[in-house]
């Protein structure tokens, strides 16, 4: 059975959105694979599970060098979403991901503030992207009608097989 990296308590296997995951109901923390984490911050809606709204985790047990919980390798801490700010810690032979109490609440804010981001640019940029694109059909269009040899015209060359002209 796996037990808990930060207070060794034996973890509980749950699902959480439909994704397993191993839960300990010491200190809240979860394991679960890289995959569920994206699935599960995709669908968090902000619910906390009632069971896990008191936990916290307490200073004393924060470490760096944790031990995964399935194959006891060593975990590494790491930027969620590169640039989150929310640091959790993922198994470097498993790849499986520790989060601790509160962290699923971080990362699915990051995730969330970071699609407001992309619908703000999408909304604050579109009309640019539009009048960019409606230029640059203009111009190709100019190239088109002023080339001196339209694509029509078949320019034949003595050199390259062809016939010489009249």
């Amino acid at each position: 059975m796996s037990t808990c990296p930060r207070c060794k308590a034996a973890l509980e296997y749950a699902e959480l959105f439909g994704q397993p995951t191993a839960a300990c109901t010491r200190c809240g923390g979860r394991w679960l694979t890289t995959g569920a984490l994206g699935q599960i911050v995709a669908d968090y809606e902000g619910e906390v599970p009632a069971e896990e709204a008191h936990l916290q985790l307490p200073l004393a047990d924060v470490r760096e060098d944790l031990p995964c919980p399935e194959c006891r390798g060593p975990m590494e801490a790491f930027n969620y979403a590169g640039d989150s700010g929310v640091i959790l810690d993922r198994c470097a032979r498993c790849g499986g991901v520790w989060l601790d109490v509160g962290e699923l609440e971080r990362a699915a804010g990051a995730a969330a503030a970071s699609r407001r981001g992309v619908e703000e640019d999408i909304r604050r940029f579109s009309g640019e992207l539009h009048r960019e694109e409606v230029r640059q059909d203009a111009l190709e269009q100019k190239d088109i009608r002023g080339s001196a040899f339209p694509s029509g015209t078949a320019v034949t060359s003595p050199f390259l097989g062809g016939t010489e002209g009249p």
